[in-house]
């Protein structure tokens, strides 16, 4: 259906959609869901979709045939293809020729490892590719494989990054009257969001083996009375979390002391406390306790339990799909605020008229978001991802800190002996560069009222607190848009800021869990897993930044956006919700897929180094053995697809006899020319030095006042004509306040001299801790 209660941002933009894919596929759905008429061209290259995938992510579009190619190349205001450079090569395409010819379209690549370097042209799965993005190289237990994680995540992570990317590139060419040619790599996408463990290695050298479903007692997984459920406690919430467990013995340092908790028999102790407590319990049980008590706890929920949660319902998250005349429920809209249409709608291209009037005058290369200002009241790390984000493409981000509720990854990893540790901490750092410093403490009337003021001057407010956060300090939605009525409001709850399930709290490990996604991960043995970093935050950051953009294209004003951040992390993993539909129960395979066999995460050279093979065809698998060194008097060499499939462990043995030997680098080059798509698993340390990355300039440094220099990640939706770049470090702690307060808002000395008297402002946290 179509949704006609608000605006679609994206009515009358034409996009074309090149695309055989997952990536370009989903980017394709999200921007037809919002308006867009999308004209889809699949070239025919490639591994064909599952049923289930095709159905999800190409429902409603208009399909065209290759011979118009050319015209719906130079007719289409916003251009998506996931083809690499040599298929491309063969339609005759070159993307920058085009945008020179085209200089007012928004032309998005959206390929596993980006247009250029020596990865440009090479063969991937989705295993593949998200092995060599860092993320599988913490995800799983040490004792065993990296983990693929379940769905196609190192293709979905992608597309939407190629969905967010390509609105806030179709917004600054409605700004500035040009265009542009966006080069998303998805290896980047993940190599960007490695949590504190990849800055970490970079800042330290210390690299973080992968912990599986337990990084700490306190945060991990745990079997229940039904099924697996989770906690995820920061410091602040350790306090209730030993309350529920009830046991004097909690009192002592040992587990009182964050420091002293760390210790490796402290922490077992503490876990086996933990294991006793969820035994018992059934998922609703710990809900409940969840909700009354405000500790993070998440139940490992399926696609289909999702399906029948009134609350998503009630928030509109569902889409129709029809297959042999059967409706089929699938995760909708990323969020809410604006039209939506339903994949079952019909379009009628002869409907469409161009954006671009012909003769246009063309403007100068801009950063998109630049001019616009946004106040940024998010911490830890979704919100701050996507400021990220928005900082990198233009926006001036002002973050907004209470002197006594600061944001606590400033001071979450301990620095011993470092005498301002907030103003150094590298996971701080590495996604809060290129932001002003702002602190205020907005439970006290003055700092309210600052903040009203400067919401008059900005046009954008993003917040990522619990849902009733903003309303009892006195600052709700409404308050805000009664200062600046065109003010673009994004809030990011976990589970929206309306619905029957909004008083959930969560971080990413909880929306991994209750969004569907850890249930289809797993080594077969029944125990979902999440991945190793907080997958559902820059998940949701991501989601954000296109909101943001989407709200900013309208002409209406006061908008809110509440984004829920289990329902973005449910569109990554549509396809599972469709065999949901039919009673399926969610697969674990660990590393193997049901249509490439072999696919494996494979032993090779050094310390806890693997290598991901995928084998699509019966040419490929030949051309392996020719690598493995398997004759023709071999019985593997002959096996078809499905002999493979039944062969599948011996297989794997022989692969083992081979890898174990090779080094990771050289065992993947080597398989990659002769056509058969290889990865290494990238750890924390391996991911800086990777060929492609550096060759692709994507490690930078900047230097900061308080930190010694390291490589950081650069800029992740790369622009030919913008050329976003990093530009500082991040800020420290309210080095900002004079010049907002006083060259923007107009505060005297002596007004400072009382903030500064009142504890509004300050240029250190009060009383900081860890955590």
């Amino acid at each position: 259906m179509t949704c006609v209660s608000a605006p679609l941002p994206l009515l009358h933009v034409r996009v074309l959609e090149l695309s055989g894919g997952y990536a370009g596929g989903l980017t394709g759905r999200l921007l037809r869901g919002y308006g867009a008429h999308v004209s889809r061209v699949d070239p025919g290259f490639g591994v064909s979709l599952t049923n289930d995938e095709y159905v999800y992510l190409h429902q409603g579009k208009h399909s065209a045939d290759v011979a118009d190619l050319e015209m719906l190349v130079n007719q289409a205001d916003l251009i998506i293809s996931d083809l690499q450079p040599l298929l491309l090569s063969r339609l005759g395409i070159d993307w920058h020729t085009q945008h020179l010819a085209h200089p007012q379209q928004v032309i998005v690549s959206v390929t596993p490892f980006g247009l250029t370097g020596p990865y440009a042209d090479h063969e991937h799965t989705n295993a593949v590719a998200f092995a060599l993005g860092g993320i599988m190289g913490l995800s799983g237990d040490a004792t065993r494989t990296p983990l693929v994680t379940g769905g196609n995540q190192a293709y979905a992570l992608a597309g939407i990054s190629a969905f967010a990317a390509a609105v806030t590139a179709w917004l600054g060419c409605q700004r500035h009257q040009r265009g542009d040619v966006v080069d998303i790599s998805g290896q980047e996408c993940a190599a960007g969001m490695l949590e504190y463990y990849g800055p970490q290695a970079s800042y330290t050298g210390i690299s973080t083996v992968r912990m599986g479903n337990h990084t700490r007692a306190t945060w991990g997984v745990y079997p229940c009375l039904d099924g697996y459920a989770g906690v995820f406690a920061l410091e602040r919430q350790v306090t209730p979390l030993f309350a529920l467990l009830d046991d004097p013995e909690l009192d002592h340092p040992r587990f009182r002391e964050p420091l002293q908790r760390l210790l490796v028999e402290n922490d077992e102790e503490l876990s086996a406390k933990l294991y006793v407590y969820f035994a018992d319990k059934s998922q609703e049980e710990l809900r409940a306790i969840s909700l009354a008590t405000r500790v993070p706890i998440g139940t490992a929920t399926t696609p289909g339990e999702l399906l029948a949660n009134t609350g998503l319902m009630e928030r509109g998250a569902f889409d129709t799909v029809v297959v042999d005349g059967h409706a089929f429920t699938v995760p909708g809209r990323p969020f809410p605020g604006f039209g939506w249409v339903g994949a079952e709608t019909s379009e009628d291209a002869s409907e469409i008229c161009p954006i671009h009037p012909s003769g246009a005058d063309i403007g100068f290369p801009q950063l998109p978001l630049a001019g616009i200002r946004v106040i940024d009241l998010t911490m830890m790390w979704a919100g701050p991802y996507a400021t990220l984000r928005m900082a990198e493409m233009g926006a001036e981000v002002i973050k907004v800190e209470s002197p006594s509720a600061w944001d606590n990854i400033r001071t979450l990893i301990p620095q011993p002996g470092v005498a301002e540790p907030w103003n150094s901490a590298f996971y701080f750092n590495a996604y809060n560069r290129d932001k002003q410093s702002l602190t205020l403490d907005l439970a006290k009337p003055a700092g309210r009222e600052l903040l009203l003021r400067l919401v008059a001057h900005s046009d954008v407010l993003i917040e990522n607190y619990r849902a009733d956060v903003l309303d009892k300090l006195g600052v709700g939605v409404e308050v805000l848009h009664a200062a600046n009525p065109n003010l673009v409001v994004v809030s990011m709850a976990a589970f929206g800021k309306h619905g029957p399930d909004r008083n959930y709290v969560g971080f990413g490990p909880v929306i991994e869990l209750m969004s569907g996604l850890a249930s289809l991960s797993g080594y077969g043995d029944g125990e979902p897993f999440k991945t190793g970093i907080s997958y559902g935050d820059p998940v949701a950051g991501i989601f954000a930044v296109a909101a943001t953009a989407l709200a900013l294209l309208g002409a209406h004003t006061g908008i809110h956006v509440d984004l829920a951040q289990r329902e973005t992390a449910m569109v990554l993993i549509g396809e599972a919700f469709l065999a949901a539909g039919r009673g399926e129960e969610p697969v674990h395979r660990g590393c193997r897929d049901a249509r490439f066999a072999p696919q494996g995460c494979y032993p090779v050279d050094g310390d806890d180094q693997w290598l991901v093979i995928s084998v699509r065809t019966d040419n490929e698998w030949l051309a392996f053995c020719d690598v493995l060194g398997l004759g023709d008097v071999n019985d593997l060499r002959h096996y078809n697809e499905s002999e493979r499939h039944l062969h599948h462990d011996d297989i794997d043995a022989a692969i083992t006899a081979w890898s174990q030997t090779q080094d990771p680098q050289a065992a993947m080059d080597a398989l990659q020319a002769v056509g058969v798509p290889a990865g290494r698993v990238l750890d924390v340390s391996a991911v800086l030095n990777d060929p492609q990355l550096v060759a692709r300039g994507f490690w930078v440094e900047l230097a900061h006042p308080e930190m010694h220099d390291y490589r950081q990640q650069g800029v992740v939706w790369p622009m030919a004509d913008a050329h976003p770049e990093p530009r500082r470090h991040s800020p420290l702690f309210g080095e900002h306040n004079t010049l907002i307060l006083q060259g923007l808002l107009g505060c005297s000395d002596d007004d400072l001299d009382q903030l500064r008297a009142d504890a509004v402002i300050a240029d250190r946290p009060i009383n900081p801790g860890v955590g």
